[in-house]
């Protein structure tokens, strides 16, 4: 695995759980904090999980040793 897929996976899974613990306490079901039952940061968490993902996605992808296809001459 490449260093730039390995860095991209690594950043897309923090993003995914920041992500999915900011919209669990917009929701309200992790309380303590200014974020707990804020619908403003179940939106936002949401979107940040979905980048995450996105990123995540794209670092495995960089990240795989996909064989190359030499052209033929």
């Amino acid at each position: 695995m490449s260093k730039t897929g390995e860095t991209l996976l690594a950043l897309g899974i923090v993003l995914l759980i920041s992500g999915i613990i900011f919209a669990l306490q917009g929701y309200g079901l992790v309380g303590g904090s200014f974020m707990s039952g804020n619908p403003f940061w179940l939106y936002a968490g949401t979107g940040i999980a979905l980048f995450g993902l996105a990123v995540a996605a794209l670092g495995y992808i960089m990240g795989m040793n996909l064989p190359v296809k030499e052209k033929k001459q």
